[in-house]
């Protein structure tokens, strides 16, 4: 096997490897918002990397690539390896978002497992254009909306510094849309305002070639009336988000939804039916087992 030297990608060095990233990795390490990246180097030459953010007491892995022809060499394992010993000297939790299959097709599933990591059940839906071309997103099916539906390029910027300041000493959902600003795509990213303020939002991220995720950010009540507004506007914004995006997506891409919980799930199954393309679940790790 060959011996393999892995670095750390530093913001001076992300573009070396920014076409071994995620586009949103590469954003997220230039603006400082907490990433790191690994790359994997084989005589003098980067053949890999790998890239994730800290979340609390996790590292989230966003991205992981060897160009075609070093694959089944080690290199993977290579990045998994150091990043195994990075995570443990700061006591994290490893974690990957996977998609079941790379750029290239390959499923990245079997490559988790064999690094040590044990899937969970959680599972994200998926579907594809094919399923969204008979999609009706009519939207006067959904009357009685209170809030006003804007993309976030469309939103005024005060709007969303209020939302941003006061969400985070909350400690709401809501305050993670400052991390999200840099990697979102505003065109087709949405929200829900009602008297001036953010309620709610689908924050959209193009997070492959042709994968694009749409993430429900919710904001709920006590008030059964009040939350019946906020699923009808969660409704609306999906609708118009999943129209934009049928303008001008490729007949390849795929639409993700993160199903963390179970209003969303039952949205998307509401909206989209159940019958996903695939899935999407979350691998996880901890070094007690490995």
């Amino acid at each position: 096997m060959s011996e393999f030297e892995i670095s750390i990608i530093t913001e001076k060095r992300v573009d070396e490897v920014a076409k071994m990233l995620a586009p949103e990795a590469v954003l997220a390490i230039k603006k400082g918002l907490g990433a790191t990246a690994l790359a994997v180097v084989e005589k003098g030459t980067v053949i890999g990397a790998l890239s994730g953010e800290i979340d609390e007491n996790t590292f989230e892995i966003v991205s992981i690539y060897v160009v075609p022809e070093k694959r089944r060499r080690g290199a993977g394992s290579a990045l998994m390896k150091k990043l195994f010993e990075l995570a443990d000297e700061e006591n994290l939790m490893v974690r990957a978002e996977y998609t079941p299959v790379d750029s290239e097709g390959a499923t990245l599933a079997p490559f988790f497992r064999a690094a040590g990591l044990e899937q969970e059940s959680l599972i994200f839906p998926i579907y594809c254009m094919e399923t969204l071309k008979t999609l009706k997103t009519d939207s006067k099916s959904l009357p009685g909306s209170r809030s006003e539906i804007m993309t976030f390029n469309e939103a005024p910027a005060k709007m969303l510094e209020k939302a941003i300041k006061e969400r985070k000493e909350e400690d709401d959902l809501l305050g993670e849309i400052e991390g999200f600003l840099g990697l979102i795509d505003k065109n087709i990213s949405f929200l829900a305002a009602s008297n001036g303020e953010v309620k709610e939002c689908i924050l959209a991220e193009r997070v492959g070639k042709d994968i694009i995720e749409l993430t429900p950010v919710w904001e709920g009540t006590g008030d059964e009336e009040e939350n019946d507004d906020y699923d009808r506007d969660m409704k609306l914004m999906l609708s118009f988000s999943l129209d934009e995006i049928r303008k001008t997506a490729s007949p390849e891409t795929n639409i993700m939804i993160p199903a963390i919980d179970q209003k969303t799930l039952a949205l998307t199954e509401d909206m989209l039916g159940t019958n996903a393309v695939t899935t999407l679940g979350f691998v996880k790790s901890t070094f007690a087992v490995l």
